[in-house]
Parts: C-alpha cells; structure tokens; sequence
C-alpha cells in the first residue's frame, strides 16, 4: 500500500473570475488554508476514490454539506480525490467545474424518474434497499471499475450508505480496503420519518426505503475496516451490538464560518435552518408555527420568523404562505449569512438521527439555541451545554421569550474549534495510515 508523502501546493486557474459566483465562493474556500498547509513540510495523503450519494456541489442540505466540507478539506490536506456521485437529471457545466477542481477524477451517474428507469432496478430490490439498488450502474460498471482501476486508489470511502452496491463490488473486484462514513442508525432513521409521514405518497417513500435497511446497514459495517460514525450516540448503539471498528467522527464546520459569525445586525428575531421537504421537519415547522408561535405573539404580537430550507413539499409550502410575520426563505445558499439574520436560533425537530448539521450551523453562527431534546443528540456533552433545551410548547416559547429580552453568551469559539476544526481530517487520515498498517488482515 503506497502512502503519499509531499509539499502541497495550490494554484488558481486564470479563468477563475469568469465562472459563476458559488465557483468563486468555491475557490476562496478552497485556498484560504493555504499558508496553513505549506507550512508544513510533509503531509501524509491518500488517493481515495469517494462514493457520494448525491453530487455534494452545491450543499443545499446537511448530508451534502457534510460530504462537501469534508471534501474540501481532504483537498486541502493533499489527498488525490476520484468522485463518484449520484443525481437526477444531467450535471451542468457549473457544478461539473466546481466537481473537476476538487477532484482529480469525477464519474457522474444520473438517475431517472422514469418507469423504466425504475423497472431495471426491481430484481435487486427483493434484496436490497430500493436507494442502494437504483445506484446500481448497470452495464456502466465496467467503465467505472476500469476508471477506479487506473485511478489506482489506496482506499474506497463509502460517504453515506447508498452506493454501498457498487463499494462492495469496487472492494472484491479490486481488492481495496472499504471505509465508511455513518450519518444515522438509518433503520430507525427511515423509521421514523414514516412515523411522521401524513401523506400516502410520503408513507409510501418511507416504507420503501425502510424494506431491507437494518440487515443491509449491518452488512456494510460488517465490511467496513473503520466506520467513522457521526454521532457519539450512535457509537454506543453499535458497540452494545458488538462492533469494534466505529470510530467518532464529527461534522466539520465551513472554512468561512467565522465571517459569518462578524455580523452583527439581525433582520428577524427568530430563524430556522433546514429542509422543508422530509416528514420529521415539517411536523417541528408546523408544532412550532402552531403551538409555539400563538404564545410568543400573545406577549409579543410583532416578533419575526424567518424560516430557511431546501426543497420545500409542494403542500407544505402552500401551507406557509400569507402567515403574518413569518418570512419563507428557499434553498438558501450560505448557511452562516442566513442564521445570523436571526437573533435566536430555534430548532423545533423533535426526533432526528445522528447529528443535525444545522446546529453546528448555529452554534457558529454565534447567536442563542433553542432546541428541542433530539436536537444535541449525537453532540458530545460539553457542547449540549451550548443549548437551551426546551421540549413542550410553554417551554420553549419561555425561553425565546426570556433571550429575546435578555441574550445571554454563546459557545467558547476554541471549544468549537476543537470539536469540529478541520484538525479532525488528519485525525481521518491517521486512524486509516494505521488500520492500513496494522491490520491488513481486515482488508
């Protein structure tokens, strides 16, 4: 196993400033680590060819902006990076630039919405779960396998489970170590998103999804040298079932979060970041909107709500629209520039899985939390201090209530910084040099 010892060193195109403003935002990112990294003089890297269930590029969600900063700063510690990545429809030129100038190789596999798209995949569903089947490549593969091939990877990373189809072909075809990254005990996730599922289209999706999920989840760690876990509760869940190779690995924050965070005049008193789409946040948006706002306005009639997220359910949105003193912002495209547009940050989730992006979002935002219990699951303890937890409706609407009149300090920078700083991807890259070293066995 060859491992990559060398300088980095990072140049931007000269035709940087005639791409689109996300590229450029993109590139800023990117470079800020420079000086940092070049000080340095040796950088222990990988080539790791990385499997992303959806193309990370923009980061419109918590899982892609995930995936997406852990990308970034893989790149900026000086891993060759081979993408493979999946979406609907085909990948325009923008996006395909930002993808090429982070990795060194991208394979794009579309998905269709069509019935016979969907047809191709029905045999492998009596075994697998349907999102894990429709990543299948098909007679594609061989192209794919022959691009892994001359790539020449150290290592496979699984980044989310539903590329794990083509992983476990990659790992037995090639004989190359699999690594995972866990965002959910996903069996329970699915679970309860059809627990909150009001509509039979949405109970459909869930149950679907769930068929196969908990022996297929087992089989992927069972596969897996290390699974790097994103919650430290999940953690514990796996080792109660007799697993050894998870490891914690925290979501890391944005490189610009801390620009962010320098704003000081807040547009709204209260905002929310998160997708308006799956069940268990529509049902918070709505307990919050219903249960909690009616108290806040009874003592406070003109208080603000500003309500930020992705992809909006068709009903759901009609359902938002004409509320008084709530304004509906869509797919937002920087996190940090929309949180610190409120001066309290709420998060009315009420069951969720591994850990919710959107708070560490919050937290570097530098503004006040009022969450919801589920909304530090997965956190270690002494960053669940940095909430105000708040469960039923007279709790919660107190406690906007009580900040709104009296802000009270957020969370120590430095202790954020060494949860989630970008110190965790050369712990990343450590824990797989070792593995690689030690037990070759377990490849």
């Amino acid at each position: 196993m060859a491992l990559i010892c060398y300088s980095v060193r990072f140049a931007r195109s000269n035709h940087a400033r005639h791409i689109s403003q996300a590229r450029a935002s993109f590139d800023r990112s990117l470079g800020r680590n420079f000086v940092r990294i070049c000080r340095q003089e040796k950088i222990m890297a990988f080539k790791i060819t990385v499997l992303c269930h959806e193309t990370p590029f923009p980061p419109t969600h918590g899982g892609k902006v995930d995936m997406w900063r852990r990308l970034l700063a893989l790149k900026r510690a000086g891993n060759h990076l081979q993408i493979i990545s999946w979406d609907y429809g085909a990948l325009d030129a923008g996006r395909a630039k930002v993808m090429d100038h982070v990795a060194d190789d991208h394979l794009y596999i579309p998905l269709k919405r069509t019935l016979a798209f969907r047809a191709q995949h029905l045999l492998r569903f009596f075994r697998h779960p349907w999102f894990a089947c429709i990543r299948w490549p098909g007679s594609e593969l061989g192209n794919i396998a022959r691009a892994v091939k001359e790539f020449a990877p150290d290592i496979i990373f699984l980044d989310g489970w539903h590329g794990a189809l083509v992983a476990f072909y990659l790992q037995d075809k090639l004989g190359l170590p699999l690594y995972y990254r866990s965002q959910n005990i996903e069996h329970q996730y699915i679970r309860a998103q059809h627990r909150y599922a009001t509509t039979f289209r949405a109970r459909m999706v869930t149950y679907i999804a769930g068929l196969h999920m908990q022996k297929f989840e087992h089989e992927i760690i069972s596969r897996s040298a290390i699974v790097f876990d994103i919650s430290v509760d999940d953690i514990k869940y796996w080792n109660g079932l007799g697993y050894a190779n998870i490891q914690y690995l925290p979501p890391i924050f944005g490189e610009d979060s801390n620009a962010a965070t320098s704003e000081k005049n807040a547009v709204f008193d209260l905002v929310f970041l998160g997708n308006l789409r799956t069940p268990n946040n529509i049902a918070g948006v709505t307990w919050l909107i219903e249960k909690v706002m009616p108290i806040i306005w009874r003592s406070r009639p003109n208080t603000t709500l500003l309500l930020a997220g992705s992809n909006p359910d068709s009903e759901f949105g009609r359902y938002l629209e004409g509320i008084v003193n709530i304004k509906v912002l869509l797919n937002p495209g920087d996190a940090g520039k929309v949180l610190v547009q409120g001066r309290i940050c709420v998060n009315p989730i009420s069951t969720a899985g591994g850990v919710q992006i959107k708070n560490i979002d919050m937290l570097l935002a530098g503004r006040p939390i009022v969450t919801r219990s589920s909304g530090v699951s997965g956190l270690p303890s002494d960053v669940r201090k940095c909430f105000f937890i708040a469960d039923e409706e007279s709790q919660f609407s107190d406690t906007i209530l009580k900040l709104l009149c009296n802000p009270q300090q957020t969370c120590d920078k430095q202790l954020l910084h060494s949860y989630f700083g970008e110190l965790r991807i050369k712990e990343l890259i450590d824990s797989i040099a070792s593995n690689l070293e030690n037990k070759p066995q377990s490849l």
